[in-house]
């Protein structure tokens, strides 16, 4: 019941947007820039007050009409557009998106030098385990960690990524041979430092050429500077204004100058 009357009066209110924005915006709101968003919210409006009505007769099927809500969603994406407030998310966004391809290259050169190592360390445990005792306390470990290729690299990347701890991993190798520890910690801390150093360039950099290029959020920033030179023009001239008159006289200019 409560979600029934929360429906009819959402349905109104938008209904009521609506109706606002066509006394405002007249014919331009069919022939007017953005007139396909105005004419979709024409249609969510009829579709809301023809679920109420098929709803209260109760002999049709709504679900399909309530389903059309969703669809509301795309109009909050042109916010990304027009409000100052979303222009950082939509950079980012638009950074992501403009990354994407060398962030694919990326991730595709780390998997491939996972691979290189996962075939060294997948070979000194099958050397380990082939040589050592079931009894040995690192048999289990590394059978655990390095039984198969897609156990190895599975191992590696939980190691990076927090999954499991990197020491857990390297005190087997360790009793092994100390050259497979520290090429172990090789691996990890190439991954670390220079993966993730690559991942932040890539995108940074992205962002950095997507708000160059992007006019509207340079628009945006140019808005925003003005607002705040505006800002400070008000309080210069309200400070200069000695005797609270609403205007500046020469007098108080110079005085304000020279103090």
């Amino acid at each position: 019941e409560f979600a029934h009357y929360t429906s009819i009066f959402f349905t109104f209110a938008f209904a009521l947007e609506v109706a606002v924005r066509v006394v405002y915006m007249r014919w331009f709101f069919i022939f007017g820039a953005g007139n396909l968003w105005n004419l979709l919210d024409v249609f969510f409006v009829a579709a809301g007050f023809l679920e109420m009505l098929l709803d209260e007769g109760g002999a049709f099927e709504v679900n399909y009409l309530r389903a059309l809500r969703l669809l509301r969603l795309l109009r909050t994406t042109t916010l990304l557009r027009s409000e100052p407030i979303f222009s950082r998310l939509r950079l980012m966004l638009l950074a992501l998106g403009g990354c994407l391809q060398s962030l694919l290259w990326v991730v595709l050169l780390l998997v491939f030098s996972m691979y290189l190592f996962a075939v060294v360390f997948l070979n000194t445990a099958t050397s380990y385990v082939r040589s050592a005792p079931e009894a040995d306390e690192d048999f289990e470990t590394m059978t655990t960690f390095f039984g198969s290729m897609h156990m190895t690299l599975l191992t590696l990347g939980m190691s990076v990524l927090g999954g499991v701890s990197w020491w857990e991993v390297a005190q087997p190798l360790l009793n092994v041979s100390v050259g497979y520890l520290l090429l172990f910690l090789t691996f990890v801390v190439l991954l670390l430092l220079a993966a993730m150093n690559i991942f932040t360039g890539i995108f940074v950099n992205e962002a950095v050429s997507l708000a160059s290029q992007d006019s509207e959020f340079a628009h945006q920033e140019e808005e925003a500077k003005i607002r705040a030179h505006l800002v400070d023009l008000h309080t210069y001239f309200k400070e200069a204004d000695a005797d609270v008159s609403g205007t500046i006289s020469q007098e108080e200019f110079r005085a304000y100058m020279h103090s």
